[in-house]
């Protein structure tokens, strides 16, 4: 159904703010800026990706840290031996300055079969630069059920585990799931020796 027209008028001129949003709503549009000119708009938005990033990050660094584990986030490392490609895994777990896992966290629901083939090539990228046989993928969940897979990567030492934390159950539930994950990402990872 088409939107009634109007026409912005003197008389109407205090009213236009919000003719003009309405519009955006109910033609399922977002505002955007005409020929360069600002927009004024009222709002906020929130990064939910980075905020989940965030909240594993400091969440499982406190569990990390009781089993001397320090959970470090956005570390740059190289892929490349010439350091040409950098990389920047989400965390990285180290114990006694060693690197011993990587974990990606990923705000997307994980699917039933596998996590996307992307997802796991990253992981294998993060983990060959680190020399690590373990990483970890946690994915955002709404539902209980989804449990861990692990996934062994064809003709490497490399196995990827894919988490889903289930973010719809109280706070004390989401951090008993974080209390479990410290304890498996605390235990795998044992750093691989340089192949050469």
């Amino acid at each position: 159904m088409p939107l009634p027209p109007w026409t912005p008028t003197r008389l109407n001129a205090r009213y236009a703010p919000a003719l003009r949003l309405a519009e955006l709503l109910l033609s399922g549009r977002s505002i955007q800026p005409e020929r360069g000119a600002p927009v004024p708009a009222d709002g906020f938005l929130l990064d939910l990706p980075r905020v989940f990033e965030r909240f594993v990050a400091v969440t499982l660094g406190e569990a990390l840290a009781r089993h001397g584990i320090r959970c470090a986030q956005q570390d740059v490392h190289r892929l490349d031996e010439a350091d040409r490609s950098p990389l920047r895994p989400d965390l990285v777990l180290y114990r006694e300055g060693r690197p011993v896992s990587v974990i990606d966290t990923k705000y997307v629901f994980l699917r039933a079969t596998a996590p996307p083939a992307d997802h796991l090539h990253q992981l294998l990228a993060y983990c060959t630069a680190l020399g690590l046989s373990h990483g970890h993928l946690v994915y955002a969940a709404t539902a209980p059920g989804a449990a861990s897979t692990d996934h062994v990567i064809r003709r490497s030492p490399v196995t990827i585990t894919a988490h889903a934390l289930n973010l719809g159950e109280p706070p004390a539930g989401v951090l008993a799931q974080i209390a479990a994950l410290a304890a498996v990402t605390g235990a795998h990872g044992q750093a691989r020796r340089p192949a050469g």
